[in-house]
């Protein structure tokens, strides 16, 4: 949570930056590759979110692209998220890679963040970008887990953790695909109540709060605005 919490803080200068220089806003992008031994290399996930609310947020905006040619891009990008997995396969290629990245000052984990990253983006950008895609994630059930998403990111690993300590044995003693299925379950299960409990009685009251301190922040500044006019009109 340490890493979510510090780039919490840089949130609302991101946003800043990518209304009013979006061309800056992609070159930090760019630039946290080489600095991913001084910067936590997860805030590439954090631009690239912000840079896609952009995109939603524009409705002018328009795709160039062609539904198959952006289908084609999405095998692209899956293979591209998948791209830790996938190399597992070639270890050798992985090694050499690994050994290009090190001139660059690059670290393999860092590089494989970075692929996550760009994967997912993609995928994102391709559901925001054709509406019957859209329609399908409008399901009932997956708008719940959408709205509950971050509750699950919270309790998901203290569920695994409690379930690893108390059914450890299992994993080994009979290491069976039935187990693994039963174990994953079990924690689906048990998160996405609990997660709903926290998402009605913690974060949706801190969200109607928050939104009522946005709401008199804002008049605040605007009255004094108003009174800053007035001060140097006379």
């Amino acid at each position: 949570m340490t890493v979510e919490l510090s780039f919490s803080f840089l949130v609302p200068f991101l946003i800043y930056l990518i209304q009013k220089k979006k061309s800056w806003f992609i070159a930090l992008i760019l630039i946290s590759i080489p600095l991913n031994n001084y910067l936590n290399s997860y805030i590439v996930h954090f631009m690239f979110g912000i840079l896609l609310a952009k995109i939603f947020c524009i409705k002018t905006e328009r795709k160039n692209l062609s539904f198959a040619i952006m289908s084609v891009f999405l095998v692209i990008a899956f293979i591209v998220y998948s791209f830790q997995q996938i190399i597992q396969a070639f270890p050798t290629i992985a090694h050499n890679i690994e050994i290009f990245l090190s001139f660059f000052g690059v670290k393999m984990s860092s590089f494989y963040t970075w692929t996550a990253a760009i994967g997912s983006a993609y995928f994102i950008y391709y559901i925001i970008t054709y509406e019957r895609v859209k329609k399908v994630l409008m399901f009932r059930p997956l708008v719940f887990i959408g709205k509950i998403s971050y509750s699950i990111y919270l309790v998901h690993w203290l569920v695994i953790y409690y379930i690893l300590n108390n059914f450890i044995f299992w994993l080994n003693d009979k290491r069976t695909l039935f187990i693994y299925l039963f174990l994953n379950t079990l924690v689906i299960i048990l998160t996405i109540p609990l997660s709903a409990l926290l998402y009605y009685t913690i974060e949706l009251p801190f969200i109607q709060k928050g939104k009522k301190v946005a709401v008199v922040t804002n008049e605040l500044i605007k009255k004094w605005k108003i009174k800053t006019s007035a001060n140097n009109g006379s």
